[in-house]
């Protein structure tokens, strides 16, 4: 049975969209229709997956995706088996399979130790950004989706507690996150969101070809796509962005240790 030959754990507001945009409409790869299957995070299907499913059904068969939610249906009441697990590849047919999922950054040892005892070959990608900067990003998209208010971060007690919140807290320190990741699989690879700003040619070359693909093949959106660079954010003061800053100030000098390249540039920034 297939199994993915790569998997991207997140991190959630790192890249994730930009990596499956690029890699959705290369003929090197097999992707979901659906970005974020959270089958292992998850106790059920996500909602929008599940109207998703419902509508793919009803098409004739054949069409592209169908094969993936047939998975889902096998799935019903078993969401998170393993031995399911390898449905939602079958129509890879040779090419590249992957799961982009940022949720799956959340996942004990445990788990993420039985996801790679059964997918052994299969590669990791994490795409890493600053700390601070991708928690403020967490941040604008649960208030856009109405998971977060302004008023949960109004005030320094109440922005403290936010960042110790499971669902942030859980997220937020890319090194704890790629140790256990790095532990469990053979090949498991940080890119830095700083390089893809730098250079985004170079770097979808570089994620192309770690991950098998052609990365002389152009097809899609270039590699400065950036579908969410528009979208709407929280205007935040200067005391809750630097109280935000300065939380993460012993993450950054893990990161510039363990990621080195521009992550070591992270311990010196200053706030601005």
């Amino acid at each position: 049975m297939p199994m993915p030959d790569f998997i991207c754990p997140g991190m959630q507001k790192g890249g994730t969209s930009w990596l499956y945009d690029q890699l959705s409409v290369h003929p090197d790869f097999h992707l979901a229709p659906y970005k974020e299957l959270h089958f292992f995070n998850k106790p059920a299907p996500q909602v929008a997956l599940t109207r998703m499913h419902k509508a793919y059904l009803a098409r004739p068969e054949g069409e592209p995706g169908h094969t993936f939610f047939e998975a889902v249906s096998r799935a019903e009441g078993r969401w998170g088996d393993m031995a399911l697990y390898p449905h939602f590849f079958e129509g890879a047919e040779g090419r590249l399979a992957g799961d982009i999922t940022p949720g799956y950054s959340t996942l004990s040892a445990e788990k993420v130790q039985a996801l790679a005892d059964a997918c052994p070959g299969a590669r990791v990608i994490l795409m890493v950004r600053e700390p601070s900067a991708r928690v403020l990003s967490q941040f604008h998209m649960g208030v856009r989706v109405r998971r977060f208010s302004p008023d949960d971060i109004s005030t320094p007690e109440k922005l403290d507690a936010f960042l110790r919140l499971p669902r942030v807290a859980d997220r937020a320190f890319p090194t704890a996150i790629f140790a256990r990741w790095s532990a469990a699989f053979a090949q498991c690879r940080a890119y830095l969101m700083d390089d893809l700003v730098a250079d985004p040619v170079a770097f979808r070359a570089s994620v192309i070809t770690y991950l098998g693909g052609d990365p002389t093949i152009e097809v899609g959106p270039g590699a400065d796509f950036n579908a969410k660079q528009n979208d709407a954010k929280v205007e935040l003061a200067d005391w809750q962005r630097k109280q935000v800053f300065d939380y993460f100030a012993e993450e950054r000098f893990r990161c510039a240790e363990m990621f080195g390249g521009a992550a070591e540039a992270w311990p010196s920034r200053e706030f601005q």
